[in-house]
């Protein structure tokens, strides 16, 4: 109890010293992600970091403390690895702003990063109901992280970070209550939608949310000692007392909430029916996609050796796509079901090879997100276009092996009419057959209808809405060569080694050299029927009926995998 006290104090020293701010816009700067409203993006990281840290305080001032011993832990874990619903309605917070210190991790969201804390509180200036929720690693985290610090000019050394850190912030996320649907509440455990790998930590504070607003875990009200009490006094802290629970049977914790988690899914199910409807199937294009049945490890064994590299290389291009989708859902809740509804009122506003235009995308954001106008806005609405066309056209995905480079026309101008999907995915292998990376092209109306073909590489820093860089390739002329310099013509060009400006020329080459490995890809893609030599993956590994390309717009619930017949069997698989 004395430990929770003592964590809330100096998490709230921390949040109002100068090395929170500090942080916090270092770790903006650096890429690092947090949540916001989504007006606060359009500022300027000063700004950003002045506002998160200022909110955080506010949460942590406001909150009533927990604190929850080991085999309540325990409980809330085993709920939180179970495929049961933890709908999120106003009842189930245990108080408006709160925190919770858990007595063991309650999970672990990456190496060195363990959640022995987690913070809550009203979503700042958003347009859903729902609360901010932060969780925390614990010490040995910190001092991870601090043992890489040094103390060089201003900067505080390791020891000064321990002793002004006694919690490292981990992650933070807005999460709504119904209806919005939070697919990472609803589906978890083996074969299960779990969204994103924050889901587990995500679903274990939910259930610890259940256990005490429940009554599940009684709690008793313990005063701090005097001298932490006076210190919470000063930082003008109303509840200093701490709601310590804990319980003898972690089973039957386990259940209680289970049953309780029931009664709520049920209730919504009754406020909410059109919205809600069957929590199991959600709707249909909110629902975040899950892993095909046809490759699950545990079919593995059922292979030859020499085809097992197929369900792994599957596994390993599935999942960044599902992180990278969820990513987006994060940011944007429904931003997919909004654009599609979009697409089907505007029908005909522009060609039907694109899906919907970037700048259309990020005006929807402006209007209905209320994102600023802003650099930020495009470069989310880039990721959000090619993810939105991808999704729409079936989810598909060429493994990018022994590709033949002739016998295939491949005049870019004519890609728009001849691409039978709107975006795919080009899946990168290593020379072992294993997973090197991907790519997403996808199709582009630009300026007074302009096709363009995009390359988003969502791999090189990792699979979120944030970290994405795209590339843009013309389609005029008859010619790679000829589309890199119409590009060339429009490009911003960069400086090049000598500090000097690029000339076209020289920005044509960078960008043909770019595009020039994917446009086979895409023509063997683009191949008609009975030319086109793909198969669906799932087919060739005869786990279901052998599908030909080429592709098929069409929704599915998860990534196919297309190959070509002289990449099935590569006589150097183990």
């Amino acid at each position: 109890m004395a430990r929770a006290a003592e964590l809330r104090l100096g998490l709230l020293r921390y949040l109002r010293g100068p090395y929170a701010y500090t942080m916090t816009m270092a770790m903006l700067r650096e890429g690092e992600q947090f949540a916001m409203p989504a007006q606060w993006r359009g500022l300027r990281v000063e700004e950003q970091a002045e506002r998160l840290v200022g909110a955080e305080a506010r949460r942590v001032s406001d909150a009533r403390l927990f604190a929850l011993e080991a085999p309540v832990v325990e409980a809330v874990r085993t709920v939180a690895d179970q495929p049961v619903a933890l709908p999120l309605l106003p009842a189930v917070l245990p108080a408006p702003s709160g925190m919770i210190v858990f007595a063991q991790p309650v999970s672990v969201t990456q190496p060195g990063a363990v959640v022995t804390a987690a913070t809550w509180g009203p979503l700042p200036g958003d347009s859903a109901e729902g609360v901010h929720l932060t969780w925390w690693s614990d010490h040995r985290a910190a001092a991870q992280r601090a043992g890489s610090a040094t103390s060089t000019g201003s900067e505080p050394g390791a020891e000064d970070l321990l002793r002004a850190i006694p919690l490292l912030h981990e992650y933070g996320l807005a999460v709504h209550f119904v209806p919005v649907i939070d697919q990472r509440l609803y589906a978890s455990g083996p074969g299960g939608v779990t969204g994103t790998a924050h889901a587990p930590a995500l679903r274990a504070i939910v259930a610890a949310w259940y256990a005490l607003s429940e009554n599940i875990v009684p709690t008793r009200e313990l005063r701090a000692d005097p001298v932490t009490g006076r210190a919470l006094a000063a930082e003008k802290v109303r509840h200093r007392g701490v709601r310590y629970g804990t319980a003898t049977d972690a089973r039957a914790v386990a259940d209680a909430v289970v049953q309780a988690a029931a009664k709520v899914e049920a209730k919504a199910r009754e406020d909410h029916p059109e919205v809600v409807g069957e929590l199991s199937s959600l709707t249909r294009t909110t629902t975040l996609p899950g892993l095909d049945e046809a490759f699950a490890p545990d079919r593995d064994t059922e292979l030859p050796a020499a085809s097992r590299w197929l369900p792994r290389l599957y596994r390993s291009a599935a999942q960044p796509l599902q992180q990278l989708e969820a990513s987006c859902e994060d940011a944007y809740p429904g931003v997919f079901d909004a654009l599609e509804e979009l697409r089907a009122r505007t029908f005909g506003s522009w060609p039907q090879w694109c899906w919907m235009p970037v700048a259309r995308v990020a005006a929807e954001l402006v209007t209905k997100f209320r994102v600023p106008t802003s650099v930020e806005a495009v470069a989310d609405a880039t990721v959000i276009a090619a993810l939105g066309a991808w999704r729409s056209g079936g989810r598909h995905a060429l493994a990018m092996t022994h590709i033949p480079m002739a016998d295939l026309p491949a005049p870019p101008c004519e890609l728009p009419h001849r691409l039978p999907v709107p975006a795919a995915t080009l899946i990168h292998l290593n020379a072992d057959l294993s997973y090197s990376g991907g790519l997403l092209a996808f199709l582009e109306a630009g300026p007074e209808h302009r096709p363009e073909l995009r390359l988003l590489d969502y791999h090189t820093r990792g699979p979120h809405l944030r970290t994405c860089h795209d590339w843009q390739l013309v389609l005029s002329g008859d010619t790679a060569q000829e589309a890199a310099a119409a590009t060339a013509r429009i490009a911003l060009h960069p400086l090049g080694e000598d500090g000097r400006p690029m000339t076209d020329a020289e920005v044509a080459s960078e960008i043909s050299s770019v595009f020039a490995p994917y446009l086979p890809a895409l023509n063997l893609l683009a191949a008609p029927a009975p030319v086109s030599p793909l198969r669906d993956v799932a087919g060739v590994l005869q786990r279901r009926p052998v599908r030909r390309g080429p592709p098929s717009v069409g929704w599915a619930p998860h990534m196919t995998m297309w190959i070509s017949p002289v990449a099935e069997q590569p006589a150097d698989a183990e």
